[in-house]
């Protein structure tokens, strides 16, 4: 399946408004302003769930319980104590990494991706 891109059909049609046009995404022509708001609900439900492992590892795990994962030891080290100092802080820098990766794959999905954006200007 080819997926046709606002650029691809200017380059056909130069007298098409970008409100007429509408965008290929999943097999279905989408119109761009619901193409955004898709795109934008989201990625909004992302940050929601990466934020909230983040909550969970930061706050609850490195305060509300850290009596309770004390009782566990991980590599000599009580588990509060462990979420507290290091696995909070390593948790967040993957999360920043899986945040790159899946709006890198929700641009593609959504032909919003920068690169084309640039080539158009």
């Amino acid at each position: 399946m080819t997926k046709i891109s606002y650029f691809d059909i200017i380059e056909y049609d130069p007298t098409v408004s970008i409100a007429k046009v509408s965008m290929l995404i999943g097999g279905q022509f989408v119109k761009p302003s619901e193409n955004k708001k898709l795109y934008w609900r989201k990625n909004l439900q992302y940050l929601g769930i990466l934020l909230g492992i983040w909550f969970v590892t930061s706050f609850l795990c490195s305060i509300v319980f850290v009596e309770q994962l004390d009782k566990i030891r991980f590599g000599g080290f009580r588990l509060g104590f462990y979420f507290a100092q290091q696995a909070s802080i390593w948790i967040f820098v993957v999360l920043i990494f899986v945040y790159a990766w899946l709006m890198n794959r929700l641009d593609k999905k959504y032909q919003t991706d920068e690169e084309n954006a640039e080539d158009s200007e």
